[in-house]
């Protein structure tokens, strides 16, 4: 459904309340835009996506309106300040311009047109803002906690919905989609994980945590869904490899507790029990093996130009691959840019891995791995399922978060600090009594009258971030 065809089912379905609070939730919306309260714009948008495929209509529409209308503002909060968004970013950024120019030739020209849009919206301006609200290591963990915080929800609102399981089939919580349900959990898994691994974080944190990883981890496990399980087992792996005494034992505490959860869960429901045994056990590709070949015949008819952005929605079946859906609307060039986008950003996150273990940074090192867990799960998903291209979802809203973090952390590492800007970044100008105050920060004479500017010089005692020197 295009964005008109949501806006008038909302109304409908809402009524006159409906579009009370639609007009409500956009003053607020632009009043934090204009504001440039960029983190709490975050935390909305990851709070909305759980409601992504919500099974009340009303609500899983306006959870994709708000979403869109979040991507919007966020993306407008540029002119606040912006950052590149990272390689990874840019390519998606650049795929999404060349889809608008296939729009031409597409059977499906305003929904192909209302799709690359928000995709570019969403990769670049959005993406920018982000990275630019990633002043210092403590932002990025903040943002992570934001991530966490909508663990927690999706967790909650599962658990909750546990009752209406029906044993012997796929669970799919509080949606009508069991797919996007796992493959929700599958991406918030491995941010739960590293913040149960991660020392550093409060005991409160690490139990909490550790407690979200153990739901959602069983509540992928007993959907029975391969895909988002997968995904969710593919980007823990980076982060339980490096393994230390405590980190082993933390590792094994948190596995024996989902085995003791899940086999209690499958003892009373034995139907399910052989369920999810026999989808676990299965070689069986439910079909998409046959889809991939028609698919790719399907591509073969045009495999340098493609088709048009949405021309795979007229077609009578399914792609179920986001990377094979990129080649028959874009040809090979819309497939280069989407597919190198994610390899990119995967070599990006090994490098950064290695450049952490050479200087023995370890918090870095972890959150180098927790993205680079990210990207392996977006790619192994993407092969099964083509939730990966949609502009909104949490697949590749995630996808750009991990592009503004690795370009952040390679900031953080050619500084030689990561609780502060890298070395000649400047920041605006402040009182010159503020100047004894920002201790690790040396306020520069500006150059043929201009403003002077403070500028990073390390010394021992530093502020936790970009944020503590601004409020100094």
């Amino acid at each position: 459904m295009d964005l008109f065809g949501r806006i008038t089912g909302f109304l409908e379905s809402g009524g006159p309340l409906g579009l009370l609070g639609a007009i409500l939730a956009m003053a607020v919306l632009l009043s934090l835009g204009f504001l440039g309260k960029r983190r709490v714009l975050v935390g909305l948008y990851l709070a909305s996506l759980m409601f992504s495929g919500f099974v009340i209509g009303w609500v899983d529409t306006g959870s994709t309106l708000l979403r869109w209308a979040i991507l919007l503002v966020l993306a407008g909060t540029v002119g606040r300040g912006w950052r590149m968004p990272g390689l990874g970013a840019m390519m998606i950024g650049l795929y999404a311009l060349y889809q608008l120019t296939t729009v031409l030739f597409s059977p499906a020209k305003l929904w192909g047109a209302q799709k690359a849009a928000l995709m570019f919206i969403a990769a670049v301006p959005m993406g920018a803002a982000i990275t630019h609200s990633l002043g210092g290591l403590d932002d990025v963990k903040r943002l992570l906690k934001m991530f966490l915080l909508a663990a927690g929800l999706y967790a909650l609102m599962g658990l909750l919905t546990l009752p209406s399981l029906r044993a012997g089939s796929r669970f799919a919580g509080a949606t009508s989609s069991a797919p996007l349900f796992v493959l929700t959990g599958g991406l918030l898994l491995p941010v739960a994980v590293w913040g149960a691994l991660q020392e550093h974080l409060a005991r409160k944190w690490r139990l909490y945590c550790g407690a979200v990883a153990l739901c959602v981890g069983v509540l992928c496990l007993l959907s029975g869904q391969r895909t988002g399980t997968l995904a969710g087992i593919v980007g823990c792996m980076p982060l339980v490899l490096r393994l230390t005494a405590r980190r082993a034992a933390a590792t094994a505490l948190l596995l024996l507790a989902a085995g003791v959860v899940l086999f209690l869960a499958l003892r009373a429901m034995p139907d399910q029990a052989d369920y999810v045994l026999d989808r676990f056990t299965s070689m069986d590709t439910t079909g998409r093996q046959e889809r991939w070949e028609a698919a790719r015949q399907a591509c073969m008819r045009s495999p340098v130009v493609g088709h048009g952005e949405g021309a795979d929605l007229v077609l009578p079946f399914g792609f179920h691959n986001a990377f094979l859906v990129t080649w028959y609307n874009g040809g090979l060039v819309g497939l280069v840019l989407f597919a190198g986008a994610f390899a990119a950003m995967a070599a990006q996150a090994v490098l950064a891995v290695l450049a952490a273990r050479w200087t023995g940074d370890t918090e870095l090192g972890d959150l180098a791995r927790l993205v680079l867990g990210w990207t392996l799960a977006a790619i192994a998903a993407g092969f099964f399922e083509s939730k990966l291209v949609s502009p909104s979802n949490v697949a590749i809203f995630t996808a750009i978060v991990t592009s503004a973090i690795l370009t952040r952390l390679k900031a953080f590492r050619l500084a030689g600090t990561a609780h502060g800007p890298a070395a000649g970044e400047g920041w605006p100008a402040e009182p010159a009594a503020a100047a004894e105050t920002l201790l690790p920060w040396a306020l520069d004479a500006g150059e043929g009258g201009a403003a002077p500017v403070y500028t990073w010089r390390p010394t021992a005692a530093r502020p936790r971030d970009a944020s503590a020197a601004e409020e100094a």
